[in-house]
């Protein structure tokens, strides 16, 4: 079991990142459900809060157990912030004691640093290593010692942005108070209610990427569920773009071009600059989140308008007792040619990566893992191999537009990065070719082993209705192909 940080740390956690709006949702290249609202970056300035980064203490009804095994001290840490900084350099980036610490070098994972210094709010050094020890202390109190270390995963959008925070659906029947805040909620009542009270010895922690949590928000969340709660702040501006970047000075001003105001913060009508952040998020930031870093397994389930139904199965222990490394729920029709030319470039370097050829063929075909649902094991994509292979594609801004950018310094066109730019489905799809094999890739039973919901179109609602689509185990390939074109 870690030692415990002293509180003393903790109020000397003095900085911390403003930040923007993140784009919440399934990633394929943006094919998504018109009445879903747009997603988009802006700057936010963020309260200090001791939660921020961290773990959430109040659960005293975790790990079947009436004792509160996190009772740490109530500590409150001053109000300070810190600008947003425009400086582009390696330099202002405050990840490397972080990258150090996991063991992560420079040589094996080039332009990591980079990218998780500029994406996760790693300033609060304290506080991270205070949750490293409650994540550890949670693991150490399980009965089960071959309970998988797993977590359900929520990226949430930003919360406090006025009508781009609420339901579009609601805001179209006039019923009030309908918010991404409320949303999440209902999702964890019911992970609670569908998951952890039906499968004995499920009460998995949740990991919630946000940008603007305060303290009310998270008291809000965590009253709504019956397992702890982990907080991981996010930073979606302009500096999140990496260095590497090819063009990236032209990026950014065709970005602006297309936002109001030449501002990437201001929705654009369309899925702009948070949204495509997502997607290079779930492609391969995630793995390397640090609140993640003590985990072995994730479950993905979308934030904003997802339900997860009643779960018959421990997808975490069926995947780990059968030596797989992936599980979904079906598949989606997302074709991606842009992907061939780089993955010839990159079997050119690494002659040594094996292909799947069944999974190949299906990413071919275009069949992608419709990953909105994911239960994903992640060492083996904390490969050096598999980085190398998303930052390849990173560095040349496919996540941003289907052509990506041009290497030299003429004008680069967000063309159709609404419909077309690479989105992390078809990304991950081609991944699992590389890490394991069609055996080691699992389809769950949609409504007899697991029931998920989304789009649920009022997010206030705290179940789905029972007509949904993934509560029918025979969708036909025509319906499939029309939920694939809509998106998550």
């Amino acid at each position: 079991m870690s030692t415990r940080v002293s509180p003393n740390l903790l109020l000397l956690s003095a900085i911390i990142f403003s930040s923007g709006l993140v784009g919440l949702g399934h990633c394929c290249d943006g094919r998504e459900t018109p009445n879903k609202p747009e997603f988009y970056s802006a700057f936010h300035a963020a309260r200090l809060s001791k939660h921020d980064g961290g773990f959430s203490p109040t659960h005293e009804k975790v790990a079947h157990s009436s004792e509160n095994l996190f009772g740490k001290p109530t500590i409150e840490t001053p109000t300070l912030g810190r600008a947003l900084s425009t400086d582009t350099s390696v330099s202002s980036i405050d990840a490397s004691w972080w990258i150090d610490r996991q063991k992560f070098d420079e040589a094996s994972f080039p332009g990591l640093l980079e990218a998780v210094g500029r994406f996760y709010d790693t300033f609060n050094r304290s506080l991270l290593l205070e949750t490293e020890a409650s994540i550890d202390q949670l693991h150490s109190s399980y009965k089960d010692t071959a309970k998988p270390r797993a977590a359900l995963l929520i990226l949430s959008q930003m919360l406090h942005c006025g009508p781009s925070c609420e339901s579009p659906n609601a805001r179209n029947h006039n019923i009030k108070d309908c918010t991404q805040r409320t949303s999440i909620a209902n999702l964890l009542k019911a992970i609670s209610r569908n998951f952890y009270a039906r499968v004995r010895d499920t009460n998995y922690p949740t990991v919630i990427f946000h940008e603007d949590f305060d303290d009310d928000d998270r008291a809000f969340m965590e009253a709504a569920s019956s397992a702890p709660i982990f907080f991981q702040r996010i930073v979606i501006a302009e500096e999140t773009l990496p260095s590497y970047m090819h063009n990236r000075d032209s990026i950014l001003s065709g970005l602006r071009a297309l936002h109001p105001q030449n501002n990437v913060s201001l929705p654009p009508g369309f899925h702009g600059f948070g949204y495509r952040q997502m997607c290079r998020f779930y492609a391969g930031l995630v793995f390397y989140a640090p609140v993640l870093r003590k985990f072995d397994w994730y479950m993905r389930l979308d934030g904003g308008d997802s339900r997860l139904g009643p779960t018959l199965i421990d997808p975490f222990r069926e995947l780990k007792t059968n030596g797989q490394d992936y599980g979904f729920l079906q598949y989606a029709n997302y074709p991606s040619p842009q992907l061939e030319p780089g993955l010839k470039r990159f079997n050119e370097t690494f002659t040594s990566v094996h292909w799947d050829k069944d999974l190949l063929e299906k990413w071919r075909l275009g069949q992608a893992v419709y990953n909105n649902f994911e239960v994903v094991h992640m060492s083996p994509f904390r490969n050096s191999k598999v980085w190398s292979f998303f930052q390849q594609f990173d560095q040349e801004a496919f996540f941003l537009s289907q052509t990506g950018a041009p290497r030299d310094n003429s004008p680069w066109v967000f063309k159709d990065a609404h419909k077309n730019a690479l989105g992390d489905a078809e990304f991950r799809s081609l991944t699992l070719a590389m890490l394991t094999t069609s055996k080691g890739v699992r389809r769950f039973e949609k409504g007899s082993e697991i029931a998920y919901t989304h789009p649920v179109p009022n997010w206030c609602q705290e179940a789905p209705k029972s007509r949904s689509k993934l509560q029918n185990p025979e969708m036909s390939k025509k319906k499939l192909r029309k939920a694939g074109k809509r998106g998550s």
